[in-house]
């Protein structure tokens, strides 16, 4: 069995900054909450440029979460109307 390491979060957020701009291929981020702050900024800025140099990028949240408007785009449907439907 391999051991597991816990990454601390500053430590996570670190390597982000690091390694998300380095991105050739593909990105993935699964997070239980994500939403547009002062730290965060940063981060999806970086998203968004990955995305535009042909990066795949898959962001995976918690089925549980409530989106809100990000730059202007609407999320599809509501936390509600995506409750209702599972």
């Amino acid at each position: 069995m391999v051991g597991l390491h816990l990454v601390e979060a500053e430590d996570y957020y670190k390597t982000l900054l690091k390694e998300v701009p380095k991105a050739k291929k593909r990105i993935v981020i699964a997070a239980m909450v994500l939403l547009w702050g002062e730290r965060t900024a940063p981060i999806f800025i970086m998203l968004r440029d990955a995305i535009k140099r042909g990066v795949k990028v898959t962001v995976l949240l918690d089925n549980y979460t409530k989106l809100t408007y990000l730059h202007g785009i609407k999320p599809r449907s509501s936390g509600r109307e995506r409750l209702g439907r599972t």
